[in-house]
């Protein structure tokens, strides 16, 4: 355990099972511990969890997660804390992926609450700078947290990124407590929390979505059906090269490739180059030959078996009969609320959930709005909305 320095702010770097366990002991009498996490899923296919930061009774700590050590103690002692993190829901899902880990205490999020209380930037470098008035670095956000040693900008970042949460997280839930929003904030971090708890298999449960990129509106079922084969050419060459999918190719490309192989692809001799297509450098070899492979299934896929330009309606999330509904009344009285209380209106409540809203109507408004998912106290709020629209004010 090596106590070092970082731009003036101190650190203990934890790289060995002795000082996890004296990590552990510290942290069970903390009144609250920021949390973050470093991945490196800009880098590898099977991300991982790189790096774990801990800040607690004015000390911060660096876990070297990948250096063997027994993380899962921290994370017992931990999930029993009061937690404080910003924007928790990737750091909270990338933490139960890897260790099965799941906060049982009280979890404090400052991206939420800044949203509740109407903060138009809410990234934490600006909600720093607004109410600490502290800079902080951003060079090595994107770095690959899986190399070691880690360098003294890598340190910095992250040293920073917990070591000032505490005391944002005391401003922001006072103005939460004065504003009468602390429920608000409750309630916003338990649906993100029960969004974190979802499993991969939960997560895609729809083998004919997950190949689905954006810019596919415009596509016929042949070109979506080159898209498709490429998507899982993809998806297999990433896995055995460990390197996320757009390292690998880009959607864009996949995109420019299916609309070019519907005009021109009609053969099976391995494709060299694309005519205005930019191709990757490190497609040869097999690589073009599987590449090749893939488009020939695209082209030689019967029109009857193409994927559909939409997918099937799913009854329980989308109702046909939503056509017939005009929502636009209700989004301008969601607007009027939401200005009122100084806040986004998509965080009232989102055109989708109108939907959900509108076609159970009439009925128990109190039902149909727990159907539809809508946090408890929104509630007065969006019976407002309705009685705004009924009454045409």
């Amino acid at each position: 355990m090596d106590a070092a320095q970082a731009d003036n702010l101190s650190y203990i770097y934890i790289d060995s099972n002795e000082a996890i366990a004296e990590v552990c002991e510290k942290m069970q009498h903390a009144d609250a511990v920021a949390i973050d996490i470093e991945c490196d899923s800009l880098y590898h296919y099977y991300e991982k969890v790189c790096l774990l930061q801990l800040s607690f009774s004015g000390v911060n700590y660096l876990i070297d997660t990948l250096c063997g050590i027994g993380v899962g103690q921290v994370l017992d002692v931990l999930s029993r804390q009061k937690i404080i993190v910003h924007c928790g829901d990737y750091d909270f899902r990338m933490l139960r992926k890897c260790y099965g880990f799941l906060p049982r205490g009280e979890v404090f999020d400052s991206w939420i609450a800044a949203r509740l209380l109407g903060f138009e930037r809410v990234s934490l470098s600006d909600l720093v700078r607004t109410m600490l008035d502290v800079d902080l670095p951003k060079s090595s956000q994107k770095s690959d947290w899986s190399r070691r040693p880690l360098s003294d900008k890598q340190i910095e970042y992250a040293v920073r990124d917990t070591c000032y949460l505490e005391q944002l997280a005391g401003k922001l839930s006072d103005t939460l407590e004065a504003k009468g929003r602390s429920q608000w904030n409750e309630q916003g971090v338990q649906e993100m929390l029960q969004r974190a708890s979802f499993t991969e298999e939960q997560e895609n449960n729809n083998p004919d979505k997950v190949w689905r990129i954006k810019g596919l509106n415009k596509l016929s079922t042949r070109q979506l059906e080159y898209v498709r084969q490429l998507w899982f050419w993809r998806d297999i060459l990433a896995r055995k090269m460990d390197r996320p999918h757009f390292k690998v190719m880009s959607n864009s490309m996949i995109i420019d490739i299916a609309i070019w192989a519907s005009k021109h692809h009609h053969h099976s001799k391995p494709v060299t180059a694309i005519k205005g297509v930019r191709m990757p450098k490190t497609l040869n070899g097999k690589r073009l030959e599987s590449f090749t492979r893939a488009l020939n299934r695209g082209h030689k896929t019967a029109d009857a078996k193409l994927p559909p330009r939409r997918l099937p309606v799913d009854n329980s999330d989308y109702d046909e009969n939503y056509a017939l509904l005009d929502v636009e009344p209700y989004q301008k009285a969601c607007c009027q609320v939401a200005e009122k209380l100084g806040i986004e209106p998509p965080i009232l409540v989102t055109r989708a959930q109108w939907y959900k809203i509108l076609i159970e109507m009439p009925g128990d408004i109190d039902e149909i709005l727990q159907k539809a998912e809508i946090l408890p106290w929104k509630y007065e709020y969006i019976k407002e909305m309705l009685n705004m629209v009924e009454s045409g004010s």
